[in-house]
């Protein structure tokens, strides 16, 4: 159940934590942050197709690669988003999740070490 502290919590505000934790727990991570183009539009350079996960994580000692899409609690996942996230977990190395503010133990499960359902 979300809270209204959850409710506060941006998807930005959501990645850091989620890599700070991941970070403690001897996890590699990778986020691409948007940036302000000349035009003060808010994106995120890429080549290739659009929706990627916003962190990839790998852990050698649990030999596990984990991708996480975050969410404020009232985001939406984008078709392009579901379309990777499906796909790293049917070419088979990935966990994927979309994970919110309220999903904290959750996170911490997945990070310590527990595969949880998406």
């Amino acid at each position: 159940m979300s809270t209204a502290l959850d409710r506060a919590i941006s998807e930005r505000e959501l990645t850091d934590s989620i890599v700070a934790e991941a970070q403690l727990r001897g996890w590699l991570c990778h986020h691409c942050r948007p940036s302000q183009n000349a035009r003060g539009r808010w994106q995120t350079a890429i080549t290739g197709d659009p929706g990627m996960p916003d962190l990839l994580l790998v852990h050698l000692i649990q030999k596990r690669v984990v991708v996480i899409e975050c969410k404020s609690e009232r985001g939406k996942v984008s078709a392009e988003q579901w379309a990777w996230l499906d796909a790293f977990e049917l070419a088979g190395g990935a966990e994927a999740y979309v994970l919110r503010p309220s999903d904290r133990d959750r996170i911490s499960g997945i990070l310590s070490g527990e595969r949880v359902l998406r």
